[in-house]
């Protein structure tokens, strides 16, 4: 976890979990009640980027990956109706058991926008 404890207005986790020495991430962001937040993470392969913002309706993240690396993504979960886009483009998602998120899937390196809203 990666977690500034001078977050003012909730405390912040990025969830950044090596799942390959170096090669694999889980990205899971834990932002509590934070309207807006970015962090950077230094690695060998070089800086994993994220910021999220927060609304009533939806929750906006974006995730900048170094070259070869590849991380699994998770949104916190909305209540009600929701729909998930990647760059824009609509996906499946699977609800995590027992815990407040959705498991969106895995990306390759670069930049990449993701969305979860309600309907």
């Amino acid at each position: 976890y990666v977690s500034d404890p001078r977050a003012q207005g909730g405390d912040l986790r990025f969830r950044q979990e090596a799942i390959a020495p170096a090669r694999q991430r889980r990205i899971q962001p834990q932002s509590a009640d934070l309207t807006w937040a970015r962090m950077t993470l230094p690695t060998i392969r070089g800086s994993v980027r994220m910021e999220i913002h927060r609304d009533p309706q939806s929750y906006r993240m974006q995730v900048s990956l170094p070259a070869n690396m590849e991380a699994e993504v998770y949104l916190p979960l909305l209540e009600g109706n929701y729909q998930v886009t990647i760059d824009g483009a609509p996906v499946r998602t699977t609800r995590v058991k027992e815990q407040p998120f959705v498991y969106v899937g895995r990306v390759g390196s670069g930049t990449h926008h993701y969305e979860i809203r309600m309907k």
